[in-house]
């Protein structure tokens, strides 16, 4: 009985562990893959609000960025990208819906979230493959 408690409580802080461990791997500024959305960000814009000059070269350039992002963390990169970060000093970095697109109401976060499914990028994420990445996300403070 006490081996079976022992290897609960080992498993369970494994497991524990592991899933710190995975989630650290996506946590904005961990890894330069977080500020290399350049042509992503672009090619949203374009393809969106009518600035369709290269769009096609824009979306290769995001894709591949994109597929260089871990599947596990590309639809948290996509997030960052529609939302920014959120500092400790409460200040949002890096929003490309909270920016001033005022002029661009077609940039919108099914368009970017969608941007890894089959009509776009065609790229797997944690949620399998063509799956398009959730729209709504918790807060994240780095």
């Amino acid at each position: 009985k006490h081996q079976l408690i022992l290897s609960t409580a080992i498993l369970l802080a494994v497991l524990a562990a592991a899933s710190a461990s995975f989630r650290e791997q996506c946590v904005p500024g961990r890894e330069d893959t977080y500020e290399s959305l350049n042509a992503c960000a672009e090619y949203a814009v374009r393809q969106t609000c009518g600035y369709y000059l290269s769009a096609e070269r824009e979306k290769r350039r995001c894709c591949d960025e994109l597929s260089k992002v871990p599947k596990f963390c590309r639809c948290e990169v996509l997030h960052i990208l529609m939302d920014g970060r959120v500092t400790k000093e409460g200040v949002v970095k890096g929003s490309l819906l909270q920016e001033d697109m005022s002029r661009c109401k077609k940039l919108t976060r099914e368009f970017i979230a969608g941007i890894v499914g089959r009509e776009e990028c065609n790229l797997e994420t944690v949620l399998g493959p063509y799956h398009y990445c959730p729209t709504e996300y918790p807060e994240v403070v780095v």
